[in-house]
Order: structure tokens, then sequence, then C-alpha cells
């Protein structure tokens, strides 16, 4: 009897830990292997006079890369800011939205931040940081989903959830 008890406690022990580990995993509290960025990526670099002309969206994905996993958060918040740049203006720099308030290719609206020029917001390197900032600011990545959905307006609306959509599918 007492080997049954014995063998039914480990059992329950196991069972709670892989359900642990699996919630953690699911809910990335449990950061990737990615997450501990190798040197070439922390160090992903803007292009020379010498290399080949990047696109914006080429210079928005090496700030990403760069930012993102110098903050250690990896692959995922790359993936973000680039699908928020994809739904924002399809990566074109020079959009113009909302009736000519914002602009670039994360459409900052200068009439909610004044402090932003319009050179600035169609710099995709000011641009990238900026959001990612913004992001950081609104709490991500512990709260990823309201951050991304508060870049666009108010967070929970069928408008930001269909954003926030977009963005995880990209």
């Amino acid at each position: 009897m007492k080997t049954q008890t014995k063998d039914l406690k480990i059992l329950i022990w196991l069972i709670l830990f892989t359900a642990l580990i699996g919630f953690y995993a699911k809910h990335n509290v449990i950061k990737p292997a990615e997450a501990n960025a190798p040197n070439d990526a922390i160090n992903y670099r803007l292009p020379f006079n010498d290399d080949k002309e990047m696109t914006d969206k080429d210079i928005i994905y090496a700030v990403a890369m760069r930012e993102c996993y110098a903050h250690g958060y990896g692959k995922l918040c790359r993936n973000d800011l680039m699908g928020i740049a994809n739904k924002e203006s399809k990566f074109d720099c020079t959009a113009n939205g909302d009736f000519g308030a914002s602009h670039g290719c994360f459409q900052i609206h200068l009439g909610y931040h004044p402090e932003i020029t319009q050179e600035e917001a169609r710099d995709p390197e000011f641009a990238t940081k900026w959001t990612f900032k913004r992001l950081l600011h609104y709490g991500y990545p512990e709260y990823r989903s309201y951050a991304i959905m508060r870049h666009n307006g108010t967070p929970g609306t069928e408008k930001t959830l269909s954003y926030l959509e977009a963005v995880n599918n990209y």
C-alpha cells in the first residue's frame, strides 16, 4: 500500500510539473534560447556606403533586430515591430494617414506627438526605435497585446483587436 501511495504521489508531481512547464512556455515566462542574443544580432548594423542600398523594410528589420535583442526580447519582439510597420504602411516610410496627421512607416500621429517632426516620423531608424520605446512604455512584453493595441488606439475595441490580429499574423 505504501508503494502505491508513493507511486501515486510521484505521478501527481510529474503531471503538475509538466502542466506548469506547459503554462510557462505558453505564456512566454520561459524565454526561448534566441532571447540570449548572439553577438552578431546585437551588433546588427545599418549599411555602410559601399553596401547595397537597403529598403525601408530592411532598415526597420535591422533596427528592430538590434533593439529587441539588445533588450533580451528576441524574435517575437522583432516580428511585432515588423508586423506593426506592415499593418501601418506596408513599410512605406513616406506614407500619410489620418487625413495627413500620421506619417511614416509606423504612422506616428503628429497631433498626439508634437515633439516628433515629420522628418523623424518618416525616418525608418528613428521611427522603429521610437515605436519600440512606446511599446515598452505601455508594458511590453508583459502586456504585449495591450501595448500593440495601444499603438493603434484604444485597446479592446473592434478596430484595435483587428489590428492586433494583423500584427500577430505577420
